[in-house]
């Protein structure tokens, strides 16, 4: 105690033994998702001090003025963590690729995929610049995880402006409105994203609209609120 309150800040969990023990250590907790608030409350049985959500920042992706493209271009994260779900994505995609041939497919990410059922342009390992080119490029943005802490590349692809399809995970059920700034499915479902999607494509002012939309709302979480909320957490008496 003389070196102060001692905090545990978790991002996510992968509900092994030792990590979900350490949950149970005698610290105040602060998560970035509300969803892990509620799993340790439920699940693991602990209290949390605070969630403080991961903030975006607006000027590393915002596009200004952007042009939405017709047909439009879908984007999709590669990442081969099976929590990602890229099996759901790529069904997707295929589907989608099947039904509107005219589309173009993105794919970024930080390992390749040894195949792409479907015909997709992929950046190996983008930065900065390039991954705001990508994402200035998409008009659609697919995020098909099973599973995250928070989940950066939604809010990112919504500060670009892009219409997002993403299953409700991490941050998602704080940062998207359903229906206005972009669509929810349950994790697992691909007739969802692909009913979604499609309606999008064959709806192209409402890809402007809700692009437009989900880049005006994630503008209020941004990091100096985040920083703001963890400071008042550390300093609070409890």
């Amino acid at each position: 105690s003389i070196k102060g309150r001692k905090f545990s800040f978790i991002r996510d969990t992968k509900y092994l033994p030792l990590e979900l023990e350490s949950f149970r250590l005698p610290l105040n907790r602060i998560v970035v998702s509300s969803w892990l608030k509620d799993f340790l409350n439920n699940e693991v049985g602990v209290s949390v001090a605070g969630v403080v959500p991961n903030g975006t920042n607006m000027e590393d992706f915002e596009v200004k003025n952007r042009i939405y493209n017709n047909p439009p271009t879908v984007c999709m994260m590669y990442y081969n963590h099976p929590i990602k779900g890229m099996a759901d994505g790529f069904k997707a995609l295929k589907q989608l690729k099947d039904q509107h041939p005219a589309i173009r497919i993105l794919m970024f990410g930080l390992n390749r995929p040894k195949h792409i059922p479907f015909g997709a342009e992929f950046h190996f390992r983008p930065f900065k610049e390039e991954l705001k080119s990508i994402y200035s490029q998409s008009d659609i943005y697919l995020f098909t995880s099973l599973q995250e802490g928070s989940g950066n590349t939604p809010r990112e692809a919504m500060a670009a402006g892009c219409a997002v399809v993403s299953t409700n995970v991490g941050c998602i059920p704080e940062c998207v409105i359903p229906g206005e700034t972009g669509l929810v499915v349950d994790p697992g479902d691909v007739n969802g994203m692909v009913e979604g999607i499609c309606g999008l494509i064959e709806n192209p002012k409402r890809i402007h609209k809700m692009g437009r939309r989900a880049q005006e709302h994630i503008r209020q979480f941004n990091w100096d609120k985040s920083t703001t909320w963890l400071l008042e957490l550390l300093s609070a008496d409890v």
